[in-house]
């Protein structure tokens, strides 16, 4: 939908940039219209395009950095013209005024770049803090896993001498186990050779008693 705004602007808008200033906004955001001193000190703004662009245009220029200072915004909803292809700032001949508006211009760019370039370092010292914060935890759980390997180690040492005293514990008791089976087995043999035997009669005179047993 379109939309056609006039508005005047009062306040420190005159000798401060402030016509270039919306001349530039104007041409980011596709605004068509004029901007132009008037006698009064204030400063018109004639805008149109579609209603979105417009009231993002009526929010940035209400300007309030030095040495732009904006009090007021009369606005005035007009029907569209589309009169307008572009916008333009309406300038009278070239006065020291225009030239002190320019030089304010200038200053007005190199605050914004100073500003800029503050940020920049600001996000470029906190990632640097970020990176050594980083490397510090990284130390510190180095710290840790040397710390659980040294762990480790003594536990495995623990390990190793509580096995070596087991299998010599328990391979001493599986040599004298083997030993009392030993003398256990002679023990038996040396009894069976000494007990004595059974007496068997002879074979004729058994089988002799056998048939005297039967007549």
């Amino acid at each position: 939908m379109k939309k056609r705004v006039k508005v005047i602007v009062s306040g420190k808008v005159q000798g401060a940039a402030y016509r270039d200033t919306v001349e530039r906004i104007a041409y980011e955001l596709g605004i068509a219209g004029t901007v132009r001193n008037l006698a009064d000190g204030t400063v018109e703004v004639i805008c149109e395009g579609n209603d979105k662009s417009v009231s993002q245009f009526l929010k940035r220029i209400d300007i309030r950095r030095w040495p732009i200072i904006v009090q007021k915004m009369q606005k005035i909803r007009q029907e569209p013209t589309n009169t307008f292809r572009e916008f333009h700032g309406i300038h009278e001949e070239v006065s020291n005024r225009d030239i002190l508006e320019r030089l304010d211009l200038g200053m007005n760019y190199m605050a914004d770049m100073n500003e800029k370039q503050d940020k920049t370092i600001a996000v470029i010292t906190s990632v640097s803090g970020d990176v050594k914060t980083m490397d510090g935890h990284i130390k510190t759980m180095d710290g840790h896993i040397k710390t659980m390997d040294g762990h480790i180690k003594t536990m495995d040492s623990n390990m190793s001498g509580h096995f070596g005293r087991l299998d010599r514990k328990y391979g001493e008791f599986g040599k004298t186990m083997k030993g009392v089976a030993r003398d256990i087995k002679a023990i038996r043999k040396t009894a069976s050779a000494a007990a004595p035997r059974p007496k068997r009669a002879p074979r004729k005179a058994a089988i002799r008693h056998k048939a005297a047993s039967r007549a």
